[in-house]
């Protein structure tokens, strides 16, 4: 992950860093050679330095490097298209195709880890900010990674007729014009791993 620190981080530098956060939907505060952003990531409102990107969340706490990662990739990428509120699955991404290869390190694993034990995965979910929201499946959730980069995660348990629990990650039609395809994927891996370890997204 570290060359992918360094090679978001060749890029971002690069910006104009108050357009930028006009496109990303963030608050930046500064001139375009220095300053900050303020984010919100599930709820927690945190502190980007420019042109660094080093990143603090409450209480002064360092965020992830994959996060931070993530978001530069963001700020580079997006071009300000608005929320289409419409749902797609990965393989509707550019370059989805390998959806497959994308839910064995994903969905797959929160369907073995979880199962049957929807509330465990319910408490989960609340605790790291997602909200839960109506579409089909047992359960379904939002998480607001950043404010143009919503994902869903709709789990469904085993019954009779389905004995095997299925889980899906789904993202806004807008997805393209504001992170690569696999920063998604990424995202999706830390958003699982977040959920079986009960570790905050932010601080993971």
């Amino acid at each position: 992950m570290k060359k992918a620190f360094e090679a978001a981080l060749e890029k971002a530098a690069k910006i104009n860093p108050e357009q930028a956060s006009r496109n990303c939907g963030f608050k930046y505060e500064g001139t375009l050679k220095k300053g900050f952003f303020t984010l919100s990531i599930l709820d927690e409102k945190i502190r980007l330095s420019f042109p660094h990107f080093q990143a603090e969340g409450k209480k002064g706490k360092r965020i992830s490097e994959p996060l931070v990662t993530i978001a530069m990739y963001h700020l580079s990428k997006s071009d300000g298209f608005p929320l289409a509120n419409k749902w797609i699955s990965f393989s509707k991404l550019p370059g989805g195709q390998y959806a497959s290869a994308m839910r064995s390190y994903t969905s797959d694993k929160l369907q073995d880890y979880f199962g049957p034990r929807i509330r465990e995965l319910s408490t989960a979910a609340k605790n790291f900010g997602a909200k839960q929201i109506t579409l089909s499946g047992d359960l379904s959730f939002e998480f607001q990674v950043f404010p143009k980069i919503p994902i869903a995660l709709v789990f469904w348990k085993g019954d009779d007729e389905f004995p095997e629990s299925r889980a899906d990650f789904l993202f806004d039609e807008s997805a393209p014009h504001h992170l690569p395809t696999d920063c998604y994927a990424i995202l999706c891996s830390l958003i699982t791993s977040s959920l079986i370890k009960k570790t905050s997204l932010l601080y993971f």
